[in-house]
């Protein structure tokens, strides 16, 4: 379960072309138009429609409140699948994306390589694929959605073993964004 919870904080987006990170910095960007999480804190599988999960391939959605956090967990069928597919959404409220970004360079752990800052529909985002994510296809993703407040992303696919493909992240991302959007 720690190497899933691990994998959990993966991400990706669309240009302009990503910043790569440094072992010890980051740096992010300001969220110029900050949205609001308080009516999805307790469910945030409500973030995405019944159709918005059908486009992404993963229909079936299910609460999980691991860890104290509640996060919606996305399948393409029931949970437990083999080999492993699904896609986490977790509304994190306590820092924003610079202090996801704090951790950097404080330690050999968390030395954030790979790491990139990007945006998706005007909203920046870190890309947090290591070499953890390469080697089992996952996709972290911060998104900042005020200075307080990101959604995590984690595209887990631990049947491709490849470069992270960050695409379903992403479009999750802009229709996040667009049911947060007043």
């Amino acid at each position: 379960m720690l190497f899933f919870t691990a994998i959990a904080l993966t991400g990706c987006s669309s240009p302009p072309a990503p910043t790569p990170a440094s072992p010890t910095k980051l740096d992010v960007p300001s969220v110029a138009k900050p949205l609001d999480t308080k009516s999805f804190t307790d469910d945030p599988c409500a973030m995405l429609t019944a159709e918005d999960r059908t486009q992404l391939g993963l229909p079936t959605a299910e609460k999980n409140d691991e860890l104290g956090r509640a996060a919606c967990d996305l399948h393409a069928e029931a949970a437990g699948q083999k080999p492993l597919e699904y896609l986490r959404v977790q509304i994190m409220t306590t820092r924003g994306l610079k202090g996801v970004t704090a951790q950097c360079g404080t330690s050999e752990a968390a030395r954030c390589v790979g790491w990139v800052v990007d945006s998706v529909e005007g909203y920046p985002v870190i890309r947090a694929n290591g070499e953890l994510e390469a080697k089992y296809g996952a996709c972290k993703e911060f998104l900042g959605i005020s200075e307080q407040a990101v959604i995590l992303i984690n595209d887990v696919r631990t049947g491709s073993a490849s470069a992270p493909d960050c695409s379903r992240a992403d479009r999750t991302a802009a229709m996040v964004i667009r049911t947060l959007t007043p």
